[in-house]
């Protein structure tokens, strides 16, 4: 499939690689008799079994093997892109680098990738010759995986998102810290969960702030006197970045970390034409993939299937609570849930692998 050349996977074993492996185990959409793989990891050093193989497994900073890929999926972090990848590039390497790395997407030469909304122009980096592919922030992912069509096609004006953002977003120390605080809080006498001062004795070293019973309004650092966080920031730049639009939309929000494992939920305010009607937008949500879940507008859906509960290990994203609001017509407010883990990280970059292994194969 890529001749001589193999497929190197970093970071296979942390929060992101793990579910990617698999994924890519149970739809086998990678496999391909002629394929060879490359596991490369800072510790393990026993055989891999993946998919019709077993593999041995090299170190991460073993350029040799590197250079051997054709194309390489990280999943290690930033620090580990910034530094690898320059080296590689230092070197004449040409292959493909796939990430989920953050720091990749503020480089111009380098496609953001979102498959479902966004497949021609990752075809299209492809064929011009790019050779850097990185997906999207997961909350923008997410939102767009519902609402890039209603943005082509509403002629929305601004867009104001409040996110409700799990813990596997911040990787798997504070997953882990989150687990701790359940267990302490499971411990706890009754009297003592409802003492306000508990809070301060439940938190894990490793994270810096409670999420249990509580939650974190700022995430990441800030960016300017505005009080714009640098996760906020990456609603308006990113959205654009995918999209490519002529005319940019308007994006802010606010972004809250809460104590929920791998779920992002979003409540969204959106500005529409004045003239487009209720059931026009809700065709356009309905109709945007076959991964969208559009649920009426009751209690009981909402209750039972508008929840992380719900939806977690789930390829679908549920969208709910759709409504115009009384006071102005070209007002929409509606509520997203979908899975951090899998269109938020793993599943841009498997997909964008699977387009390269079958465009390089024809």
């Amino acid at each position: 499939m890529f001749g001589r050349g193999c497929i190197g996977f970093v970071g296979w074993r942390g929060l992101v690689g793990s579910v990617f492996i698999k994924q890519s185990q149970v739809a086998a959409n990678i496999n391909n008799e002629s394929t060879k793989y490359l596991f490369l990891s800072s510790t393990y050093r026993r055989l891999v079994k993946f998919l019709i193989g077993v593999y041995n497994v090299k170190k991460t900073n073993d350029v040799k093997a590197l250079l051997k890929c054709k194309a390489i999926v990280s999943m290690q972090g930033s620090d580990y892109t910034d530094i690898t990848l320059s080296n590689l590039r230092n070197l004449n390497w040409t292959g493909y680098w796939i990430d989920a790395a953050s720091s990749l997407r503020r480089q111009l030469n380098v496609c953001v990738v979102l498959d479902p909304v966004n497949s021609r122009t990752i075809k299209s980096s492809i064929e011009s010759g790019k050779k850097s592919f990185v997906g999207g922030n997961c909350t923008v992912s997410l939102m767009l995986m519902v609402l890039h069509r209603l943005i082509r096609r509403s002629n929305m004006k601004w867009m104001f998102v409040t996110t409700f953002q799990s813990v596997s977003g911040a990787g798997s120390n504070y997953v882990k810290g989150l687990l701790l605080q359940m267990a302490f809080l499971s411990r706890a006498r009754f009297r003592d969960v409802l003492n306000s001062s508990i809070q301060v004795r439940i938190g894990d070293p490793s994270v810096s702030e409670s999420v249990v019973g509580s939650i974190v309004p700022w995430i990441d650092e800030e960016t300017n006197k505005l009080g714009t966080s640098k996760e906020e920031q990456k609603g308006f730049i990113e959205t654009n970045r995918i999209l490519g639009l002529p005319m940019i939309p308007n994006v802010g929000g606010v972004c809250i970390r809460v104590g929920v494992l791998r779920c992002h939920s979003q409540s969204f305010l959106i500005k529409v034409e004045k003239s487009m009607c209720f059931g026009c937008a809700a065709d356009i949500i309905q109709s945007t993939s076959r991964w969208v879940k559009l649920l009426p507008n009751i209690k009981a859906y909402s209750r039972q299937l508008l929840t992380p509960e719900h939806i977690a290990g789930s390829l679908v994203v549920a969208i709910g609570r759709l409504k115009k609001l009384p006071f102005n017509s070209g007002l929409l407010s509606m509520f997203t849930v979908g899975d951090q883990l899998l269109w938020g990280a793993v599943e841009p970059i498997k997909r964008t692998l699977k387009l390269f292994c079958n465009m390089v194969s024809n």
